[in-house]
């Protein structure tokens, strides 16, 4: 994405940073995990700056619209995830 670090965590960012990088990328990431049966939650989410780029630029859409664009994204993991699978990752 022709960044020369890794995006502003932001959660360090202040109302004036965070409008200066908000367009740019910030980093949203975190993490957890557990070993026992009971705390072993694992959670997966992808495609929010891809929603986010999709509304800023067309701004609201109608469900037709909205609909086939979730189906684009649905589609494209699916083929990132087949392709890790028959590269045996």
């Amino acid at each position: 994405m022709g960044h020369l670090r890794s995006p502003y965590p932001f959660l360090s960012l202040t109302d004036t940073t965070l409008h200066k990088h908000i367009y740019k990328g910030v980093n949203f990431a975190s993490g957890g995990s557990g070993i026992l049966d009971s705390t072993s939650i694992f959670i997966v989410s992808t495609g929010g700056n891809d929603m986010f780029a999709f509304y800023a630029q067309f701004g609201p859409v109608n469900a037709t619209q909205r609909e086939k664009f979730v189906a684009t994204l649905i589609s494209n993991y699916e083929a990132h995830i087949k392709l890790v699978e028959d590269d045996n990752y």
